[in-house]
């Protein structure tokens, strides 16, 4: 019956630490990288989740053990062993934390492409258009959702950004929508060094486009 009562113990406390960890670094992750990075929200909660999840069940068990006399060595294994890993969550929690401050770039590219507002009804639609960023590789590929949108009359703009940490010899934003790429050249090479003003809207089939430099927070 200890044994059980221990396993159950163990479920709880990891359930419970598994939540804090990885709602805990998917909200960190969001914050740091920006609420248009989804994968880096959804990424923490996938893979920092985990060691809550296994080191609250360790703790938990051992913990359960610990004060229902339970083997000494035993639960001196489950809890050290629960412990460590936790700390190892908290470290790979916070590296790339680390990392993203080492490496901000000081100027985001902001993008705003406007489309028609009959194609765009609520928010879930908002993910039937994507758009893309060709930089350094000649790959021209739109597959990120948009950040937000806003409608006004008879149009709606959609909103993505992207960090310019590259030095590239062209910029071009792309727009996908049912299938159709759509190219836009940015007319801006080399390290952005000072923010710009909206650019003037660009012209494609149905969808138009602005840019923008600015500085990042």
């Amino acid at each position: 019956m200890t044994g059980i009562l221990a396993i159950l113990s163990g479920l709880a406390f990891g359930a419970i630490l598994g939540a804090v960890f990885g709602f805990g670094a998917s909200m960190t992750y969001e914050q740091v990288y920006g609420i248009q990075s989804g994968g880096s929200a959804m990424g923490g909660f996938f893979f920092i989740g985990p060691f809550g999840v296994i080191g609250g069940f360790l703790l938990g068990a051992g913990g359960y053990l610990h004060y229902n006399t339970g083997p000494k060595t035993f639960t001196s294994v489950l809890l050290w062993s629960g412990g460590i890993v936790l700390v190892l969550g908290l470290i790979g929690w916070v590296i790339p934390v680390f990392n993203k401050a080492g490496s901000r770039a000081a100027y985001n590219l902001e993008l705003e492409f406007e489309v028609p507002a009959g194609s765009l009804k609520d928010y879930q639609d908002q993910y039937q258009f994507q758009w893309g960023y060709a930089g350094e590789t000649k790959e021209e590929k739109a597959d990120t959702n948009f950040y937000g949108y806003n409608c006004e009359g008879q149009s709606c703009v959609l909103k993505g950004a992207i960090q310019m940490s590259d030095n590239p010899s062209r910029r071009i934003a792309l727009f996908a929508y049912n299938g159709t790429l759509q190219s836009f050249p940015i007319p801006l090479t080399g390290r952005v060094l000072a923010p710009t003003e909206w650019s003037p809207w660009q012209s494609g089939n149905q969808v138009r486009l602005r840019w923008m430099m600015r500085k990042a927070k």
